[in-house]
C-alpha cells in the first residue's frame, strides 16, 4: 500500500485555500472514513461567503467516488435521491441554511440510521442510505464573528435535533490579506488541479479497498471517551458535546489509522484525533 501522510494529503487537497488548516484536516479524514463499514463522520462547515469552504465541497466531488451535491434548490424528494444515490460515500450539502427545513429534516434518518424513506401519500420507500454528509452554511448575520462560538451563530433556530446530528462544527473565516499573493499563486495554478485531484481518488479508493475495517481496542476507546469528556469540561460549545461527538471521535482515529495502513488503531491515532477535537472545541 502507498506509504503516505496525512500533512503529505493536505497538499492534495484545495492547497489554495490558506489559513484553512483545520477544516481541510478534517474534510480529508472524511474522505478516508467508511461509511460501508459503518463509520459515521459528519461535518458542518459555517463560515464567510469568501472564506473558501465551496471550494473545499466542490474537491470532495472531485476526489471520492459515490459522492452527490445538494443546494438551495433542493426538494425532499431530491434530497431522498441525493441520498440514495451516494450510498456508502459523501452527500455535500451545499447552501443548507438556505433549503427549507423539511429538507433539512430529510437528512436526519440518513445522518443517524444509515436509510432513507420516501414519503409519497400511502406509499413508503426505504432504502439503504449510509452516507458522510459534508453540509455547508452561512452564518446568521452572514459573516462570522471571531470573538463568539461558531454555534451561536448559525442559522438554525429551533433546530436542535439537526445540530446534533453533527459530529464537527467548524468556523471557516475570510483569509486575512497576508494570504492574498499566495491565494493568487494557488488560483494561477489551478490547471493542476485535476492531476492533483486524481491521484488524493486513487490513494482514497486504495486505502478503503487496503483497510475496509479498522478496529479500534477497547483501552484506546476507553481513553477517547474519558479526554472528550475533559475537552466537555473546559469547551466554550459544551452543549455540542455528547456521546455523538465519541461515534465521530472514533470514526476519525479509524480514518487516521487507515490512511497509515493500518487495520487496528494505534495510540498515535487518538492523539492526532484528540488535537483535531481540540483545536474545534476549545480555541
Amino acid at each position: 500500500m502507498t506509504e503516505v501522510r496525512t500533512e503529505n494529503l493536505e497538499e492534495l487537497l484545495a492547497p489554495h485555500l490558506l489559513d484553512m488548516s483545520l477544516p481541510r484536516r478534517v474534510v480529508l479524514l472524511q474522505l478516508y472514513s467508511n461509511p460501508r463499514a459503518g463509520e459515521k463522520l459528519h461535518i458542518l462547515l459555517c463560515g464567510d461567503p469568501s472564506s473558501g469552504k465551496s471550494d473545499l465541497g466542490r474537491e470532495v466531488l472531485s476526489a471520492i467516488p459515490r459522492s452527490m451535491k445538494t443546494d438551495k434548490a433542493t426538494t425532499p424528494t431530491g434530497m431522498f435521491e441525493a441520498i440514495c444515490e451516494c450510498n456508502d460515500g459523501t452527500l455535500l450539502a451545499e447552501e443548507l441554511d438556505k433549503v427549507t427545513k423539511q429538507v433539512r429534516s430529510s437528512l436526519l434518518e440518513a445522518m443517524s440510521d444509515g436509510t432513507a424513506t420516501k414519503h409519497i401519500h400511502n406509499y413508503h420507500e426505504t432504502l439503504q442510505a449510509r452516507v458522510n454528509v459534508l453540509a455547508l452554511c452561512n452564518p446568521r448575520g452572514s459573516y462570522m464573528n471571531r470573538d463568539r462560538p461558531v454555534v451561536s451563530q448559525l442559522p438554525f433556530k429551533g433546530e436542535g435535533t439537526t445540530i446534533s446530528r453533527f459530529h464537527l462544527i467548524i468556523p471557516c473565516y475570510s483569509p486575512p490579506g497576508k494570504y492574498y499573493s499566495d491565494i493568487a499563486i494557488g488560483m494561477a495554478s489551478a490547471n493542476g488541479s485535476v492531476k492533483r485531484l486524481k491521484v488524493l481518488r486513487e490513494l482514497v479508493m486504495e486505502a478503503k479497498m487496503k483497510v475496509p475495517i479498522v478496529e479500534v481496542p477497547g483501552p484506546i476507546a476507553g481513553e477517547c471517551g474519558q479526554e472528550i469528556n475533559k475537552i466537555k469540561e473546559i469547551s466554550h460549545m459544551l452543549r455540542q458535546i455528547s456521546p455523538r461527538t465519541i461515534e465521530g471521535a472514533l470514526s476519525l482515529i479509524k480514518a487516521h489509522a487507515r490512511i497509515a495502513g493500518r487495520n487496528i488503531a494505534t495510540k498515535e491515532d487518538l492523539k492526532n484525533t484528540l488535537a483535531l477535537f481540540e483545536g474545534v472545541y476549545c480555541d
